[in-house]
């Protein structure tokens, strides 16, 4: 059985995640998708982040993780530790990612093929759409553009 994995904050979630998903899904019998509890990025609950995942690929797996360290490649042994710790023996096989970054450390380190969607036919990356929401609202559904803008609105008014 293929089982495979997507590690990711999906803040917000957009049409290149979706490219990602699909590509995912057509490649494995199981899906499992992390998303990482990122207080320090967003305050998008991560429930509502699974909920526009679940709302498109309602057969994928999705857990919500904290946030257990910082990213990068000095951290990989850390990631690896916390999948085993919240997949247990679960053998993923393959993990999916539009970037290399560190994930080739965590899918050496799993046993698991990485593979690699580019972003090409679809570039955009959720720092851009957070950067610019106006100018990357085409990549969002009008779902999650009202739903982001309204936890953008109200992260503004607690500033205040």
């Amino acid at each position: 059985m293929k089982t495979g994995l997507i590690l990711g904050k999906f803040v917000p979630f957009h049409k290149g995640h979706e490219h990602l998903i699909q590509e995912a899904t057509s490649q494995v019998d199981l899906l499992f998708i992390a998303i990482y509890n990122r207080p320090d990025v967003t305050n998008v609950p991560a429930f509502v982040r699974a909920n526009w995942i679940q709302a498109k690929f309602p057969d994928t797996q999705i857990v919500i993780c904290q946030n257990p360290h910082q990213f990068g490649p000095e951290h990989s042994r850390l990631h690896v530790d916390y999948i085993y710790k919240v997949f247990g023996e679960t053998a993923i096989t393959h993990l999916f990612s539009g970037e290399t970054d560190h994930r080739e450390a965590i899918a050496k380190s799993l046993g698991a093929d990485l593979v690699i969607i580019p972003r090409t036919e679809i570039p955009v990356s959720g720092t851009q759409i957070r950067t610019n929401p106006e100018k990357y609202k085409n990549y969002l559904d009008l779902d999650v553009l009202t739903e982001y803008n309204h936890w953008q609105n109200q992260a503004k008014e607690n500033t205040l």
